[in-house]
């Protein structure tokens, strides 16, 4: 991706890989297409295993490097933005290919597999003849009225906390909207 540096998408895939960073059974590689050093890069970088600067590779060049780091699933997060590399996940340098968060439509790449989203983001109708990915539906985990930004914070697969940050009050501290809640069950569903 371009934007894991001070981006919007940054903000929100910290906290994600911060506690993904956690779990041992996972290997993390971050292939990052912009050069920047900032914050929000330093704090994605200290949470992976492997950081790699791709700005100046080839399509070629970064398709041979996941192949050979046998990444098993390659996760896109630009879409049609600047500085995407759709042009790799089209030679399909991994078995399993997703694209999540940066770009909120399809890719239109046959070798796009899984388009991860939120399930208010794709309400209604069956949008799935739109797509060329298969689409996996998360159960909500945030909202933005223009004013309030209402997030859940999870603390491992089933307990969440749900927060409210106000962005009318300069320098607002998130407001807890309830204590952890025990979910069953995290319902995701792959149409």
């Amino acid at each position: 991706s371009a934007d894991l540096r001070n981006h919007a998408v940054a903000k929100f895939v910290i906290p994600f890989f911060e506690e993904l960073h956690k779990r041992p059974e996972f290997i993390t590689y971050a292939y990052s297409n912009h050069g920047a050093v900032d914050e929000s890069m330093l704090a994605i970088q200290k949470n992976m295993d492997v950081w790699r600067t791709v700005v100046q590779w080839s399509d070629d060049k970064l398709a041979e490097k996941i192949r050979e780091d046998q990444i098993d699933i390659l996760v896109d997060m630009s879409g049609h933005t600047a500085g995407d590399r759709l042009k790799v996940f089209a030679r399909h340098p991994a078995p399993v290919q997703m694209t999540w968060l940066g770009y909120p439509g399809t890719t239109g790449l046959k070798a796009m597999d899984y388009l991860v989203t939120e399930e208010s983001l794709l309400p209604g109708e069956d949008m799935s003849p739109q797509f060329t990915e298969k689409i996996i539906r998360l159960p909500p985990a945030f909202s933005f009225d223009g004013k309030n930004l209402i997030y859940v914070t999870w603390n491992d697969t089933t307990l969440g906390r749900i927060c409210k940050l106000d962005f009318s009050v300069p320098d607002s501290e998130p407001e807890i909207l309830s204590k952890d809640k025990k979910f069953d069950s995290v319902k995701v569903s792959i149409k």
